[in-house]
C-alpha cells in the first residue's frame, strides 16, 4: 500500500510501457490442495485453468514465463503452456535463490530473467484478468517502482513492477512484506476481474460464469 503523500508523486503523468518493454510472469506453484491438486492443470470452460491466464497476458507482454515450483512441476507444465509461450524454455523453476518458496521465489525468480523494464505479473487462480491489466496498472505505477491491483483488498501476486527494483529487494516471509520497501500504489479493479479459483466450488461458479457468457 502506498505510503501516506506518496501517491501523489508516484501518479505523474508519464508514458505507459509499450508490449515490448514488458515481460509478464504467471505465478504456477501452488500445491493446490482445496481444489484437489494440480491447480495449474484443472479444466476451466474446456482449457487448463493455465490457459486462461496466458491467454490473457500473452498480448500484454513481449515474453510471458510461467514460475513452477520446482524442475518437475515445470517440466509437467510445458506440453500445457507451450502453444501460449515462445520457448518451451519459458517454463521455469520459481527461484536459483537457495532457501525461498512461494510467491516470493516466484517474484524474484521473475525478476532475474526479465530482460525488459516491467514486470507483470499474475496467479495461475486468476482466470478473468482484463486485457488492459498491464495499462490500468501502469497508469498507477506513474513514476513509481510497484502497483499492485486491488478489489477492496491488495493483490500482491498482481503486479507490475519495476524488476531491477525487485532484484535487490530482501526476501521476506510474505510477498506484501518483500514488496514494502517499494510503497507499491493500489490500483483498483472489479472483484469480477481479479476473481480466484481456490476450490472445486470456486472452479464450479467459474465454469457457469463463463457458460453465461
Amino acid at each position: 500500500m502506498a505510503r501516506p503523500g506518496a501517491a501523489g508523486k508516484r501518479c505523474l503523468p508519464v508514458s505507459r510501457p509499450a508490449r515490448e518493454e514488458i515481460t509478464a510472469a504467471v505465478f504456477a506453484g501452488g500445491a493446490g490442495r482445496r481444489i484437489g491438486g494440480d491447480k495449474p492443470l484443472r479444466h476451466l470452460g474446456g482449457r487448463p485453468l493455465i490457459a486462461h491466464v496466458l491467454a490473457a497476458l500473452a498480448p500484454q507482454a513481449a515474453r510471458v514465463l510461467v514460475v513452477a515450483r520446482g524442475e518437475e512441476e515445470a517440466a509437467r507444465l510445458v506440453a500445457h503452456a507451450t502453444p501460449f509461450l515462445a520457448h518451451a524454455r519459458d517454463v521455469l523453476p520459481a527461484a536459483d535463490r537457495a532457501g525461498l518458496e512461494g510467491p516470493v521465489a516466484a517474484l524474484l525468480g521473475a525478476a532475474d530473467r526479465a530482460a525488459t523494464p516491467f514486470l507483470l505479473t499474475a496467479p495461475v487462480d486468476t482466470p478473468f484478468l482484463p486485457q488492459d491489466l498491464a495499462s490500468r496498472l501502469s497508469a498507477g505505477l506513474g513514476r513509481g517502482d510497484a502497483a499492485m491491483a486491488a478489489d477492496g483488498r491488495i493483490h500482491p501476486t498482481i503486479l507490475l513492477a519495476r524488476p531491477a527494483a525487485v532484484r535487490v529487494l530482501s526476501p521476506a516471509r510474505s510477498l506484501s512484506a518483500t514488496l514494502a520497501p517499494l510503497a507499491p500504489v493500489s490500483v483498483s479493479f472489479a472483484a469480477e476481474e481479479l476473481a480466484n479459483v481456490n476450490t472445486a466450488e470456486d472452479l464450479a461458479a467459474a465454469q457457469a460464469r463463463l457458460a453465461a457468457r
